[in-house]
């Protein structure tokens, strides 16, 4: 006879609860405030290596993307998969000041299973997409799955940024705009998905306009990116608590079990400071209509969790029960 032990069908019992495999959550706080280098798990590259600047402005921390200087990129990477199972809420502040107006910064969501650590074209290519002109080509990021430009100088939306089989479908804007780009390799993608977001027509504080200080441009940006098993899967962008970016997620997500989030930035014949601090992320909060689809709540979970307790408890009382003699 086959004998099965107390922790087994324990581990079979748990795996069994609806929902359990769904449950999985993270949480990344990085407030970017200690002076000097990254530290693990994050990675930085680039012509400049971004890091943590103190200095006297408010507030006296944050990660330094790339300086007002030109011809600049800028890497960081946060180097540890987090699930997408139940999609990602992403928020952060962002300034760029004390330069020329340009270029902008990327947040990016790449593969997980991608092990590069370099950034895409500078410039108005922001570190993330290609750079394809005049013969001359730039890879872009790889493994790249998502990038939200926040373009001040207004390059990142053009047709140089754009990798090989991408069509023109959408307004390309100019600068001070929000610009969303798609998955792609090495030349080929990081394709528009959605018109640029013009902040000044829609009454929208600009990213850029002469700023000599990190306050005086500092911005708040959040991102929320629903899993691909939603019923209607998409990507908002809020800048200054204010929804301008509505999208489909991209196909690309489907069959992505962990992801990777960074910031790039980049300059080119002009500049900026290009900072990033706060940076916090968790898994998104679920659509009414797909709770029992894309996340299991608090609630349920610790009632499925307490009825295998239940039983497991049974089965150990009953497995260790002495048993009785037979009578001679």
């Amino acid at each position: 006879m086959k004998r099965y032990t107390v922790a087994g069908i324990a581990a079979t019992i748990i795996l069994a609860v609806p929902g359990a495999a769904l449950a999985t959550s993270f949480t990344i706080d990085e407030p970017l405030h200690t002076p000097g280098p990254l530290s693990a798990p994050w990675v930085a590259s680039g012509s400049v290596t971004p890091f943590v600047v103190l200095d006297s402005e408010t507030p006296s921390t944050a990660l330094r993307l790339t300086d007002a200087n030109n011809s600049q990129t800028g890497f960081a990477l946060y180097d540890e998969a987090v699930s997408i199972h139940r999609g990602i809420d992403i928020t952060f502040h962002e300034s760029q000041w004390g330069g020329t107006g340009a270029d902008g910064i990327v947040f990016f969501v790449k593969d997980g299973a991608d092990t590069s650590t370099s950034p895409g074209a500078l410039g108005g290519s922001l570190g993330f997409a290609p750079y394809i002109s005049g013969g001359s080509t730039t890879d872009g990021l790889s493994g790249a799955l998502l990038g939200i430009g926040l373009d001040a100088h207004g390059n990142f939306s053009q047709s140089t940024s754009d990798g090989t089989g991408c069509t023109n479908r959408f307004h390309r804007g100019g600068g001070n705009t929000i610009v969303v780009r798609g998955p792609g390799q090495d030349h080929e993608g990081y394709c528009l998905l959605a018109d640029s977001y013009h902040l000044a027509h829609n009454g929208m504080k600009p990213l850029w306009n002469g700023y000599t200080s990190r306050a005086a441009a500092s911005r708040v940006v959040r991102i929320v990116i629903d899993p691909a098993s939603a019923s209607d899967p998409r990507v908002l962008v809020y800048y200054e608590k204010k929804l301008v970016i509505d999208i489909p997620l991209p196909h690309a997500f489907n069959g992505v079990e962990d992801v990777k989030v960074g910031f790039t930035a980049g300059t080119g014949g002009l500049n900026n400071n290009h900072d990033v601090w706060g940076l916090s992320a968790e898994a998104a909060p679920p659509k009414a209509t797909d709770e029992k689809l894309a996340y299991t709540g608090a609630s349920e979970t610790a009632t499925n969790v307490a009825l295998a307790l239940g039983i497991i408890a049974t089965i150990a009382a009953v497995a260790l029960r002495p048993r009785r003699r037979a009578r001679p």
